[in-house]
């Protein structure tokens, strides 16, 4: 029972085994997928978005266990590292790192709400990050919606909330037009936010369709399960995670409008996925079979990713 007992409890070799996994897939990815390391004129910027990377995984178990999103145990980490690798083209994709990442930091302060202490600058700075993190993929405004979606769960009387986020928007069009001006490109917020909706090609069931059908039908599946055990647990946990769910369901939404790049920006569901995936193992009873399902999780991802690494 090697997987599920040394996930099964929250430790600092969780941490190490964890982001020494992603920085070497990280490398095989894009030594495989681009045949060869990056050169030297993009090195800063992979450097930065594997930093990204191996942060979003710490935010990922602090939010899970700082919120009791799981019990104490690191399986919604396991499944965040494993969906990565399931999915390599969100590890040679930076934007998508960096997005996903400042997305972990509006969702860290959005589902810390529940504690009802210190809401206004909470709301504000779950509207930033989301806004940030749509400077690098435009159609992460969609996210904005969350944010009501948490006032109106956890403070809807208080009308003063409501326009919070619009403080945001305002902060982040006043510095990103004076960083365009200063870098003497003042048009560049306009054109970014030109929203356009790029149609899905026909479904090619040998790329990444067939495994992000697959991935989201099996957070589905985890998510219901989930969601009929947390009905036992009080109207706090089951709020916990309706509002997740909304979480996963725009992450979808999200994924079909960037089309051709829905395989890099499927990473903007694991999140949910994650915890949803968690809380179904940690449910199972027999240590046999959750040792079984960690098993192959792991195989499948590992199967997946060398295979397309050996094709390319």
């Amino acid at each position: 029972m090697f997987i599920s007992s040394l996930f099964g409890k929250t430790r600092p070799v969780n941490y190490v085994l964890s982001l020494s996994f992603l920085f070497v897939f990280f490398l095989l990815a894009h030594t495989g997928f681009y045949g060869g390391l990056p050169q030297v004129a993009v090195l800063p910027e992979k450097i930065l978005s594997l930093g990204a990377l191996l942060l979003s995984v710490l935010a990922v178990n602090f939010i899970v266990q700082r919120n009791q999103l799981t019990a104490t145990n690191a399986f919604a980490l396991l499944f965040y590292c494993l969906f990565a690798v399931l999915f390599p083209e969100t590890l040679v994709d930076p934007k998508v790192l960096f997005a996903s990442f400042f997305l972990l930091l509006a969702e860290r302060r959005l589902i810390s709400l529940k504690s009802m202490k210190d809401v206004k600058s909470k709301v504000f700075d779950g509207a930033f990050w989301i806004l940030v993190s749509s400077l690098f993929i435009n159609w992460m405004v969609v996210f904005l919606v969350l944010v009501w979606l948490y006032i109106y769960f956890y403070e809807p009387k208080n009308l003063k909330l409501w326009f919070i986020p619009l403080a945001a928007i305002g902060t982040i069009c006043l510095v990103g037009w004076a960083g365009s001006y200063l870098l003497g490109n003042p048009e560049h917020l306009l054109t970014h936010y030109t929203l356009s909706f790029k149609l899905p090609q026909a479904a090619d069931f040998s790329g990444p369709w067939t495994r992000i059908v697959v991935f989201l039908i099996l957070a589905l599946l985890a998510g219901l399960v989930s969601f009929l055990r947390q009905s036992r647990s009080g109207h706090g946990r089951l709020t916990q995670m309706r509002l997740l769910a909304l979480g996963w369901l725009m992450g979808i939404v999200v994924l079909l409008l960037t089309g051709d790049r829905m395989g890099s920006t499927v990473m903007l569901t694991f999140f949910p996925a994650s915890v949803f995936l968690g809380k179904y193992v940690e449910s199972i009873g027999r240590d046999f079979f959750r040792e079984l399902v960690l098993g192959m999780a792991l195989l499948a991802s590992l199967g997946v990713f060398f295979t397309q690494w050996f094709l390319k």
